[in-house]
């Protein structure tokens, strides 16, 4: 099994040259395939334990010929794309579920079921409860079509860190990076956007929809009675990954308030009003990578 970075390899003499003064001899290293920035090549230079290579200690920017690049601005931009390296190396598990058809085909169920037991109901059932049922309809739809594609991305992306894992990949260029960079913001604001239809399907029509339900005079109505088990199993699992949903929305709504300071205080409405925007998402996965970014900056400038 590979022990270096994704996309990295054992570093070339001409580097560890370079480098020879700033590591022990205890430590590892290994380097990027070629990198665009501003129209010209570097590599970024990463040193590791020789034991645990994973824990990166440094990382330096070179050029071609193997100087090592002081400008800040410059390694800060190389830093970046080491960044989305290992912001794809770490959610490589999740995205290998978010591929697993098990979520679409369980809401595409729930769609079918729901469908039929509404217009077995439709006569019973006042016209605000015939409402409830038709808006639960169309939350099923609107999950369908973002479990969908949260599937396709997390496909793509997959493909992306295979090919990096093989390295297959020696030139990483500025439209490559931009490709990664706008299927992983996709993935990740259609992830959001679903754990918000969630949230928003639980503080308005669920209520209602569990009522029904759990009507004993209904049963009868179920399209079958392994779909009423169904249904009854789906509530109580999804009222749970609701609290975990809103958890990360304060936890999201917290850093924005870093961010803004006049946001003020979690409120539900104002949370979910603002988290549909793509900007919302958008700010906090930048302020992540900004001080992401910044540490690492400050590490290498306290060591180099």
């Amino acid at each position: 099994m590979k022990q270096h970075f994704l996309s990295f390899e054992p570093t070339t003499s001409l580097y560890e040259q370079a480098i020879h003064p700033y590591k022990k001899w205890t430590e590892y290293t290994d380097m990027s395939p070629l990198i665009e920035i501003d129209g010209k090549d570097y590599r970024l230079i990463r040193v590791a334990g020789k034991i645990f290579k994973s824990a990166t200690k440094n990382i330096f920017l070179c050029d071609p010929t193997g100087d090592i690049i002081e400008d800040r601005q410059l390694h800060r931009k190389g830093l970046s794309v080491y960044y989305l390296l290992n912001k794809l190396n770490a959610k490589k598990e999740e995205l290998i579920s978010s591929k697993d058809e098990t979520v679409t085909l369980g809401l595409k169920r729930m769609y079918k079921g729901f469908k039929e037991l509404a217009e077995s109901l439709c006569d019973e059932l006042t016209e605000a409860e015939n409402i409830a049922m038709r808006e639960q309809i169309d939350y099923f739809e609107k999950s369908i079509n973002l479990s969908v594609n949260i599937e396709e991305e997390a496909e793509v992306l997959l493909s992306f860190i295979e090919q990096l894992e093989d390295n297959k990949i020696d030139r990483l260029t500025v439209s490559l990076i931009d490709q990664w960079n706008h299927h992983l913001f996709q993935w990740e604001r259609n992830n959001i956007r679903m754990e918000l239809l969630t949230i928003e399907n639980g503080t308005t029509i669920r209520p209602a929809i569990k009522e029904i339900v759990y009507n004993a005079s209904n049963f009868a109505k179920f399209p079958d009675q392994d779909f009423h088990e169904i249904i009854t199993e789906y509530f109580d699992g999804i009222d749970v990954i609701e609290e975990d949903y809103l958890e990360n929305g304060k936890r999201d709504w917290e850093q924005m308030v870093a961010i803004g300071p006049n946001k003020g205080e979690f409120h539900l409405e104002t949370y979910l009003k603002e988290a549909w925007e793509g900007a919302y998402i958008k700010s906090i996965s930048e302020n992540h990578q900004n001080e992401v970014l910044e540490e690492l900056l400050k590490y290498h400038e306290n060591k180099y």
